[in-house]
């Protein structure tokens, strides 16, 4: 079993973020492929922020050289499209995002494997504080505890596990609008708000939660650094 990490981001603000992220999570975890990914610039940028996109680039490459391979993209493709090229064109069977502005929890990879495999899990996101009760971004699933974990009706990409196969099969499958075509996690928090949804019965919800089989984590979290996007 092979399992990648990969911390994502885009040009931001303060570049100092992703250091932090880099140093966040399981730092003693020998991962299969350790990789940063950059969105390309976004195309409306003046020539000022596309050289310190350039310098950005230039020092990630440098700090990254010995434990991270850098891959900038050459256009601004979103979050969507990087996790999809990851899934389909290198051999990982799961992967754990934390993106570029948040820190995550120490935590230890391979209990958290075991129990992701023992739950027949898809996803385990790791959210921003405890969910104790459901909100419009996390619908919780009534008696679905497991331990530290939870069912749950959408989940966050700031930082997740995931299982390859399935995920990018959801990748593929689902489409439709701008969110939807650039972010992943729009996708389910989309489908809540549809009077499709709202309508229909538990069982045809969990019909839906099956394709994802998403679970929170309820003692491992993140801390969003509040970067701000060059957007």
């Amino acid at each position: 079993m092979k399992i990648g990490l990969a911390i994502v981001g885009a040009f931001i603000t303060d570049e100092s973020m992703i250091y932090k992220s880099m140093n966040s999570g399981d730092m003693n975890y020998d991962f299969d492929e350790h990789l940063i990914l950059i969105d390309g610039c976004p195309p409306n940028k003046s020539e000022e922020d596309k050289e310190k996109y350039r310098k950005y680039v230039e020092n990630l490459n440098i700090i990254s050289s010995t434990d991270y391979e850098l891959i900038n993209f050459d256009t601004n493709i979103y979050f969507k499209s990087m996790i999809g090229l990851i899934t389909n064109f290198l051999d990982i069977d799961y992967w754990l995002i934390i993106q570029d502005d948040v820190v995550l929890d120490d935590l230890n990879i391979e209990e958290i494997l075991e129990d992701m495999i023992r739950l027949d899990a898809n996803i385990i996101s790791f959210p921003h504080k405890k969910i104790e009760k459901s909100t419009h971004w996390f619908n919780l699933i009534e008696d679905s505890e497991c331990g530290k974990y939870q069912k749950c009706h959408g989940w966050s990409e700031r930082t997740f596990l995931f299982r390859t196969e399935s995920f990018k099969k959801l990748i593929k499958k689902e489409k439709g609008g701008k969110n939807v075509n650039n972010f992943i996690d729009t996708i389910y928090n989309k489908k809540m708000k549809t009077i499709k949804w709202k309508k229909s019965s538990e069982e045809d919800k969990m019909d839906y939660w099956e394709n994802w089989k998403c679970y929170i984590s309820k003692d491992i979290l993140h801390k969003h650094l509040v970067g701000k996007r060059k957007n």
